[in-house]
């Protein structure tokens, strides 16, 4: 079975609280984060529904970093003082 094998491989890597499926959210988010549309990533995930899709595109505090810098360099703006990832347990204000 794939996923017993996937946890040994896991396992003898030192990989802990991983778990096959976690393959499939990473998959969405490179696609995000590779720039295709929301539409494409739908696709190759299979889902019917755009809003399971949203779930699995996610986009690093790196990579929303680096679209807020491009936008300073339109605006000429001090970066944080637009927009900041908000660190872990971080509450919104």
């Amino acid at each position: 079975m794939v996923s017993k094998a996937f946890l040994r491989a896991c396992k003898s890597v030192g990989i802990f609280n991983f778990h096959f499926h976690d393959l499939r959210h990473n998959f969405g988010s490179y696609l995000a984060m590779s720039g295709h549309s929301i539409k494409t990533i739908q696709q190759l995930l299979g889902h019917k529904d755009i809003r399971m899709t949203l779930r699995y595109a996610h986009l690093s505090p790196e990579h929303l970093r680096a679209a807020a810098e491009g936008l300073f360099k339109v605006i000429g703006n001090q970066v944080e003082t637009i927009w900041r990832p908000k660190e872990k347990g971080e509450r919104k204000t």
